[in-house]
């Protein structure tokens, strides 16, 4: 679960804040099945410290 002092960030913070490598391989992640969506979360949320809710905002972005 997000921890409690995580950053509130909107799809476009989260994406500035990954580099443009991490975000493309985050993206091919989740769309070929490369890992789960539970990994590609804790992945996004470690690397930019944002919430849970934040990172699942991002997820949903990235795909459409």
């Amino acid at each position: 679960m997000a921890e409690a002092g995580s950053a509130w960030l909107t799809p476009k913070e989260i994406a500035d804040r990954l580099s443009s490598r991490k975000a493309r391989e985050v993206q091919e992640d989740l769309l070929y099945g490369r890992r789960t969506r539970r990994e590609i979360l804790d992945l996004v949320m470690e690397a930019v410290g944002c919430n849970e809710y934040s990172a699942e905002d991002f997820l949903r972005e990235i795909v459409k």
